[in-house]
């Protein structure tokens, strides 16, 4: 059963929900992190926190918001699902197991497509400041030459 973020326990009050993610996912860090035999300290590195949050993280003092749970995702390059489900890390049912390779070619598929949609993107944003930047020279051109025009109408109309 995914623990993920709806405990569905009528028992369970707010706070005991809260304590039992915490203890949840401060095993299933700590446990992935031995696991691939990594330090507190690089994964902090990696994601971009202080050691201390990993600390508190697996010490079941700290719940991480849902972007350092991504964060630590694609650190360990799992689905975020195989940090919030409640099975025993490692365990043959664990999708982190079972999918990881097909997930790791879909990631790099996904960023791929990413990377040449944004390719796309910035050649089009490219096309578009020419073809703006070409509007507004035509555009200015045109008004120095009504303003060219304008100057003898305005000259001779003083001087009459």
């Amino acid at each position: 059963m995914p623990f993920g973020f709806c405990v569905e326990d009528e028992g369970m009050n707010a706070a005991s929900r809260h304590k039992a993610r915490r203890e949840h996912l401060s095993g299933a860090l700590r446990g992935l992190r031995k696991e691939r035999g990594v330090s507190q300290s690089t994964v902090a590195s990696a994601i971009g926190v202080d050691v201390k949050t990993i600390q508190r993280i697996e010490g079941g003092a700290l719940l991480p918001n849902v972007s350092m749970i991504f964060d630590l995702s694609d650190y360990f390059e799992i689905p975020v699902g195989a940090l919030l489900e409640d099975r025993a890390p490692g365990s043959a049912a664990s999708p982190r197991v079972s999918a990881a390779p097909e997930s790791l070619d879909h990631r790099l598929t996904a960023i791929e497509t990413r990377t040449e949609d944004v390719d796309r993107m910035k050649a089009d944003i490219d096309q578009l400041y020419n073809m703006v930047r070409a509007m507004a020279e035509t555009r200015v051109e045109q008004i120095h030459e009504e303003i060219a025009k304008e100057r003898p109408t305005r000259k001779r109309a003083s001087g009459q």
